[in-house]
């Protein structure tokens, strides 16, 4: 209900109107994150909400594209799980496999897909993938580029929170910032860190005691 009574004020809104409409539009956010909905569809709801709000505060500057030029490979050819990780050249459209991407099940590797976030121009890649590359347990962000793992950062333990950390990063032209397990070991203490795009540095940065509160500390 509060989604379609901000699409009516969209299409209709004064100057007046514009803080209820970002505070209507802060709410949604907030709801879409906790119930329990497709995960695909709540970061697309995510990502419209965050562009609309951009629009609105005057911030539609052109952004890296959201999304990635991943996809999923079964990986002994039978249309069966396991699946593992798949690149798409931009250039020449032609897949391949990624080394070391096992990522279980058909759904999760679509969730991880989903989740992913292109940088630079769709070279390089944030995404998630397996540490023991068995599609389990610990999960760890990772640097993807031209189809290999570049870099693969601190683990952040379930696959849940890993998508959460990079669908929440915050990225430029040159660096990516996200949130990690601080000692590598997906628990508690968590750590902001930025990654340099053109040279692989990581940055650390804050330390706290939960994800949630690393998550929000962009803002």
């Amino acid at each position: 209900m509060k989604l379609f009574t901000l699409l009516l004020m969209l299409t209709s809104a004064t100057f007046a109107q514009e803080a209820e409409i970002l505070n209507l539009a802060d709410e949604i956010k907030d709801e879409v994150r906790f119930r329990n909905h497709d995960r695909r569809t709540l970061i697309q709801v995510q990502r419209d909400l965050e562009q609309a709000l951009n629009t609105l505060r005057g911030q539609n500057r052109p952004q890296p594209p959201r999304g990635s030029e991943l996809t999923c490979i079964d990986r002994d050819r039978d249309g069966r799980d396991p699946y593992v990780l798949g690149y798409r050249d931009p250039r020449t459209l032609s897949t391949t496999r990624i080394q070391n991407a096992n990522v279980g099940s058909l759904n999760q590797c679509r969730d991880i897909v989903a989740s992913s976030v292109s940088l630079a121009r769709g070279m390089t890649t944030l995404t998630c993938i397996s540490r023991d590359n068995d599609g389990r347990d610990p999960w760890a962000p990772a640097i993807i580029q031209d189809g290999r793992i570049k870099t693969m950062l601190p683990s952040l333990g379930e696959l849940n929170a890993c998508l959460e950390s990079v669908t929440q990063s915050i990225f430029n032209r040159f660096a990516v910032s996200l949130c990690v397990s601080r000692d590598n070991d997906g628990r508690s203490p968590y750590q902001r860190i930025s990654y340099e795009l053109s040279n692989g540095n990581i940055n650390k940065g804050e330390t706290f005691n939960t994800l949630q509160e690393c998550l929000v500390s962009k803002k």
